[in-house]
């Protein structure tokens, strides 16, 4: 075991898709989609790629005019689904326009209408509070009952936030509970597991990006896997959980330390019998590589957010005998300790920068519970109310019913947006002077990003663009990208772009389609 310093905090990454382990752009898989990748390897004949459609060269009028949209508008004649609209801010004015109110499946863009939605509605310094409850009479430092931890629903929770909870209540003369540690999750309730990555992920979990939900969530979810070489080649890799080894965690390692200068080669899952998770570790890691840290989904965000805690608290040097509680009844006790995570906008960076599931579903939630939606929630009912809130029939563009979102994360394959309906929720953000820079603050701009894929562009497109990309596998390729860019002239534009795949051409090749997006758009910028 690695011996962790009483003062290690340790700092989750804000991914959650299968790009947290590579740093690439990489699908998102859905339904089970990752045990069955292999059947996406299908001849290159069946793949819509601008290759197979040499015979759509013509992207021109009889009058000489180009087309608008020449590449993707060839990429939709290959029985691909495109839908895609670019609109001038400044003058309203629509410049080109293909399919823009085919509705399709969007992905992670779904994340733009939980940015929108919770900055108009909490601004962009609203911070989640979280709270200690005295249940019961405390005296010279001893309490005699209860401590209830009651979460606010925040997103962002982590080690850092519960390390400072529990200082926190030190300092507020706590020594010693002769009660147990009850974790109250009153603000959502019991979640059901609405998605079936979330639902496997229940018995066995090889990702991050399927954590389950709950208000109380620590860390999105996840356990903190740390793998260190061994003194010399042959030797035992060093592997522990971070920051503690929680009893409902059982680690099952077998690492060897091989020769320098190789890749690292890990597999880890965490399976789950009668409600114990066990983390199971295997492979090598190079003698010369730093610390691997690896995450992977919980079972039971709510048990292992009030063992974190204990043992937070017991490093504090504050003495709990009893045993830890769920309870979704409305919260008893006296104020004891708090604190506040990070500002929305902060969150919302992340969620957007990193396309971030667990942040993008629980920020869904959260407005569902202090809009006073009814319970027991749903990312259903979350979703329809972030549709309902991008505004559609009442911006710039007009348009017909809200579209249709599942959730708010993107991995709803049912979600149904179109290129307009994107389009006019940025539009309606460009003119809310008060969250536009926060919103447009957490896009992503090609030359500062962690997504490999936006990179490779002329220089306007590296600067001139601030976007969300989004990409799934199944049921067919997806990928969207959306956002604002500048024209030369130093207007604003806003432009959205969806790609689904079509039941004849189910797969297509990401870059290819992004290499449309590109050329098409960069046609644009002198506009």
């Amino acid at each position: 075991m690695i011996p962790m310093a009483s003062s290690v905090v340790m700092t989750i990454p804000l991914t959650h898709d299968r790009s947290s382990e590579t740093g690439a752009l990489s699908r998102k898989p859905v339904n089970g989609a990752s045990a069955r990748m292999k059947r996406w390897l299908i001849p290159p004949a069946r793949i819509c790629a601008f290759a197979g459609c040499m015979l759509l060269a013509a992207t021109v009028h009889a009058n000489g005019k180009p087309l608008p949209f020449p590449e993707l508008r060839d990429l939709a004649a290959c029985n691909c689904q495109v839908s895609a609209l670019v609109v001038n801010l400044g003058n309203n004015s629509r410049l080109v326009a293909l399919h823009p109110g085919m509705r399709l499946i969007p992905a992670s863009l779904s994340k733009l209408y939980v940015a929108a939605a919770v900055l108009r509605h909490y601004g962009a310094q609203y911070r989640f509070t979280t709270r200690l409850l005295a249940d019961g009479t405390l005296h010279d430092g001893r309490l005699e009952g209860d401590l209830v931890f009651l979460p606010g629903g925040d997103p962002g929770l982590t080690n850092a936030e519960l390390w400072q909870l529990a200082n926190t209540a030190h300092a507020a003369g706590l020594r010693e509970v002769t009660g147990g540690l009850v974790v109250n999750i009153s603000r959502f309730g019991k979640l059901a597991c609405e998605l079936p990555d979330r639902c496997a992920a229940l018995a066995r979990s090889t990702d991050a990006y399927n954590a389950p939900l709950s208000a109380a969530a620590v860390n999105y979810g996840t356990v903190e896997v740390i793998v260190l070489p061994g003194a010399h080649v042959g030797a035992t890799a060093r592997v522990a959980l971070a920051p503690f080894a929680v009893p409902m965690l059982q680690l099952d390692a077998q690492v060897s330390t091989s020769a320098a200068n190789r890749t690292p080669q890990l597999e880890v899952e965490r399976v789950t019998v009668n409600g114990e998770d066990r983390v199971i570790v295997r492979g090598t890691v190079p003698l010369d590589s730093g610390p691997q840290r690896i995450y992977r989904a919980v079972s039971d965000p709510d048990r292992y957010a009030g063992q974190l805690l204990r043992a937070f608290l017991q490093q504090a040097g504050i003495v709990m005998a009893g045993h830890i509680t769920v309870s979704s009844d409305a919260a008893r006790g006296a104020p004891l300790a708090m604190i506040q995570g990070r500002t929305l906008a902060e969150l919302v960076h992340g969620m957007l920068l990193y396309s971030n599931n667990f942040i993008a579903d629980m920020l869904a939630l959260d407005l569902s519970a202090d809009t006073g939606q009814m319970r027991p929630f749903t990312l259903a009912q979350a979703g329809a109310l972030l549709a309902r809130s991008g505004g559609a029939g009442h911006g710039m563009l007009g348009g017909d019913a809200p579209p249709q979102l599942l959730s708010g994360s993107g991995l709803s394959t049912g979600s149904r947006v179109s290129a307009e309906d994107l389009v006019n929720l940025l539009a309606q953000m460009y003119r809310d002077d008060g969250d536009f820079p926060a919103f447009l603050g957490a896009l992503t701009v090609p030359a500062h990003t962690p997504v490999q894929m936006l990179q490779g562009g002329d220089d306007r497109w590296m600067t001139q663009i601030a976007v969300k990309t989004g990409s799934l596998d199944q049921p067919v390729s997806v990928l969207g990208v959306a956002g604002y860019l500048r024209f030369d002239n130093g207007q604003w534009g806003a432009f959205a772009v969806i790609a689904n795949g079509s039941p004849n051409h189910p797969v297509f090749s990401d870059n290819a389609v992004l290499r449309a997006i590109r050329a098409d758009l960069s046609r644009l910028f002198g506009s």
